[in-house]
């Protein structure tokens, strides 16, 4: 039941946004608004502004309402009594240096990024093992052992006496294990 309902719902929307042709656009503190369909002209009020309207806009500015009506027929007559197809109500927040962005700016700017990303990361691969050398040989003949080797405790050092020893808590060796 539920996605019958989210087809129905999403076939309404297709079909309302297909019936209405307008649109709304903001730049800056510019309001531009227009009404698509021929014979159409935007009104507020009584006042008529033709087929659209850039307009200043400020944010304390209060909401308007803009209809699209229809004056002319198929014919390119007048129409005596015009009817609505299309209201925007406009309440909106401006600013000067505000840009809109573009979903699609989004996501060609995340796939530039990985893109590159990954050249970089192929080059520092194939320079890697460009430069790598050979793998070291092994020497032909053994090493000399250089330090002498383990000779028998001498007699030179003498054991501290039980006397002289230090009994703190880290002063033997215990061996574990």
């Amino acid at each position: 039941m539920v996605f019958k309902m989210k087809n129905l719902i999403f076939f309404l929307y297709i079909m309302t946004v297909a019936a209405n042709k307008g649109s709304v656009s903001f730049s800056g503190t510019n309001v531009n608004i227009h009404c698509s369909e021929p014979g159409a002209d935007l009104k507020k009020g009584e006042e008529t502004f033709g087929n659209s309207r850039l307009t200043p806009y400020q944010d304390s500015d209060p909401a308007k309402l803009y209809h699209c009506m229809r004056t002319l027929d198929e014919n390119g007559e007048q129409v005596e009594d015009p009817e609505k197809y299309l209201a925007f109500y406009i309440k909106a927040k401006v600013c000067e240096n505000c840009y809109d962005i573009d979903g699609s700016l989004i996501v060609a700017a995340i796939f530039a990024d990985l893109f590159i990303t990954g050249g970089i990361i192929i080059m520092v691969y194939a320079y890697g093992q460009r430069k790598s050398g050979p793998a070291p040989q092994k020497p032909t003949h053994p090493r000399r052992n250089v330090t002498p080797s383990a000779s028998p405790a001498s007699q030179e050092y003498q054991s501290l006496s039980e006397v002289n020893r230090s009994k703190d808590l880290y002063s033997t060796v215990h061996k574990t294990g």
